[in-house]
């Protein structure tokens, strides 16, 4: 019998080796793409693209078609390129974001926007380098002249500062005034020559144009009220008039006509559909698109034609992404590229004005994205990049899905991965929990399960209630009953379990934001059933979180809306304490037995990194196993690509220790 178990024991040691030899580094899951969000310029003859440097900030690089050549251009120092837009064949605008400061998120505050023309790089237009940003809309009738929203804030008196938006139309012909930029040898374009501000004490974002490239549509935000309206504006009369639809359930996409606009939402419990909308008569005509049992995210595909915007059809986010096209070319071309890459879910995500080159996406849940470019006159299509290169199919595991009713009769659904290569018939489990908490997991290739499932674990991910994509009921009606979400996970993890499919003593929890606070929710709620938590950027006291962005204290009056909708949703701090407190772990964290990891972006400006120092003080004191990673100049999740290794082999080390795949 020794010799049996001494034999069993050299198996598994030799698999183990051989598991870790052919499991791909953690870098091969977590490098940067060096292509990431490529698009097309309007001939088709240039491909712009952000890529990382270093693994750190992006660079905007543009590709040749024709000869292979690539140019780069590059921010200041500790500045990356966040966004960039094709204004025609030679202007590309693109914005700047600063290196991470304590009370800044990356992709959250610009503080540059510039324009390079890519055949004269000396001709460079610096629009503002001190507002926030963003590109609204070029105009097809003239390419040197586009509109940008700008947010800004300004001395009110008595130290106070006031907050700003104007809608600014821009003309690269004219000369700009700015001063103080680093770029004082180039001959500097771009000035304003028209401005739209905001009403007295509004603030207008998420401008819509039409097809004529006219500012129509905004959401304005009343500072005083902290209620959001959309607004239809006249131009010619300066004037605002309010639409009947609420910006919390309705999103206004676009225009399909002079007075018809494009909304994506939800009717009477119905999933969220794409439905026209007529200004002029204010009311809804048809519903244009639809998936069964799934709520429908939708994006417009426009092209520039004849001076204005031609319609071609929809990006369309449902039970997967794909395009549905109203242009017959477009549709055949689709087809014959579903019939070249089966099962890849190949997607055209950018294309030439005379749609005769196309940039196509491939992707599936077991293969990490590429890209192709298409040349419909050449018929040709080559590979232009690859976002992992050194992971090979061969050593990815399959995505299953399945479906689970709760007690109280809600259907949700559940993913379920299982190592390629397990080490025993019941693999350890994490339970991995995602963040929003009104997002979800989707059909789509997820880096961190496949790094999990090349360690020997299965990994378990959840759609509990207030997900995104299962309805109104589900997402509405339950986004903010945070005890009942906790349920819908131990429910799906007592599913499995009962399945045969693990081990109830061999189980872990990990995720990031919620997930985080859903880790240490349920670690406290069942001491006894897990092995380990990983707890990434999480709220653990809700009390403390109203408190503060009651006060300001945090997060600073931009969110004094947030404090409005949760307090609301959530409950208020007079009449729903009870409740807060209850559904805030750091209240019974003390009751957590096993080992956690606690990490943490210290100057995170979404959740207080004083949340993670609370819930460490309680973990020691109750003399939890416990270990934790910070990091300076990281927020709310981590961006330099060095620090994401670094995490996950923090996480790796941790999981091994406390949840070891061989035992």
């Amino acid at each position: 019998m020794q010799k049996l178990n001494l034999l069993v024991s050299l198996v598994v040691a030799l698999c183990l080796h051989i598991s870790a030899l052919g499991a791909p580094e953690i870098e091969d899951f977590f490098e940067r793409s060096q292509v990431y969000t490529p698009k097309l310029s309007p001939s088709g003859n240039h491909v712009a693209f952000l890529s990382p440097v270093k693994g750190k900030e992006y660079c905007l690089k543009i590709y040749e078609t024709k000869t292979g050549e690539t140019s780069e251009y590059r921010a200041e120092e500790n500045q990356g390129i966040f966004r960039f837009y094709w204004l025609d064949d030679e202007w590309i605008l693109f914005l700047v974001y600063p290196r991470l400061g304590r009370y800044n998120t990356r992709g959250y505050t610009t503080t540059g926007t510039y324009a390079i023309n890519i055949n004269d790089p000396e001709k460079v237009a610096v629009l503002n380098v001190n507002s926030n940003a963003s590109f609204v809309d070029r105009l097809p009738s003239d390419s040197n002249q586009f509109w940008m929203s700008v947010n800004y804030w300004k001395r009110a008196g008595g130290g106070q500062y006031k907050h700003f938006n104007e809608l600014i139309k821009y003309d690269l012909t004219k000369s700009s005034p700015n001063k103080g930029t680093t770029a004082t040898t180039f001959a500097l374009l771009g000035a304003p020559v028209k401005t739209i501000k905001s009403p007295i004490n509004k603030l207008a974002s998420y401008w819509v144009t039409d097809l004529d490239s006219k500012p129509r549509i905004t959401i304005l935000f009343d500072q005083k009220s902290s209620e959001y309206t959309y607004n239809l504006y006249d131009d010619e009369n300066e004037r605002w008039k309010e639409i009947s639809l609420d910006p919390l359930n309705w999103t206004i996409l676009g225009f399909s006509d002079k007075s018809k606009i494009l909304v994506n939402g939800w009717f009477d419990k119905e999933y969220v559909s794409l439905y026209e909308f007529d200004l002029a008569k204010n009311e809804f005509t048809q519903l244009i698109y639809k998936e069964d049992g799934v709520d429908v995210r939708v994006s417009p595909r426009y092209r520039y034609r004849n001076g204005n915007y031609e319609l071609l059809g929809y990006r369309c986010e449902g039970k997967a992404v794909h395009n549905v096209w109203m242009d017959d070319n477009l549709k055949a071309y689709q087809g014959a590229l579903e019939a070249t890459f089966p099962g890849l879910n190949p997607r055209i995500v950018s294309f030439s004005n005379d749609l005769d080159k196309f940039i196509v996406l491939t992707s599936n849940p077991q293969s990490p994205p590429e890209y192709y470019l298409c040349d419909v006159k050449k018929s040709k299509i080559s590979l232009f990049s690859k976002s992992h290169p050194n992971l090979k199919k061969e050593s990815l595991s399959q995505v299953f899905n399945f479906k689970f009713k709760t007690d109280d009769g809600l259907k949700l659904e559940a993913f379920l991965t299982k190592p390629k290569t397990p080490l025993s018939e019941k693999p350890p489990l994490v339970v991995l929990i995602h963040g929003g908490p009104h997002v979800r997991d989707n059909w789509d290739f997820n880096s961190t399960v496949q790094f999990l499932a090349s360690r020997g674990y299965s990994v378990l991910q959840v759609n509990y209630r207030g997900s995104y994509g299962y309805g109104e009921q589900i997402y509405e009606d339950y986004g903010y009953r945070f005890d009942l979400m906790m349920d819908d996970i131990k429910k799906a993890i007592d599913l499995v379990v009962k399945q045969g499919i693990a081990d109830p003593k061999k189980i872990a929890l990990m995720g990031g934001s919620f997930g985080a606070y859903s880790s240490v929710y349920l670690a406290a709620s069942y001491p006894e059933a897990f092995r380990c938590i990983v707890a990434t950027a999480g709220i653990y006291d809700f009390e403390k979180e109203l408190k503060e962005l009651r006060k300001g204290t945090f997060r600073g009056k931009r969110f004094s809306g947030e404090y409005k909708i949760l307090s609301e949703r959530l409950g208020d701090l007079e009449n729903d304490l009870d409740y807060v407190r209850k559904v805030s772990p750091i209240n019974i964290a003390h009751q957590i037995k096993c080992p956690t990891l606690v990490v943490h972006g210290i100057d995170d400006s979404v959740v207080s990194f004083k949340q993670s120092k609370e819930l460490i003080e309680v973990l020691k004191s109750a003399d939890v196993v416990l270990d934790y990673y910070f990091k300076f100049a990281e927020g709310h999740g981590f961006f330099e690509e060095e620090n994401i290794v670094e995490y996950y082999e923090k996480v790796e080390a941790f999981l091994s220790k406390y949840l070891p795949t061989h035992s």
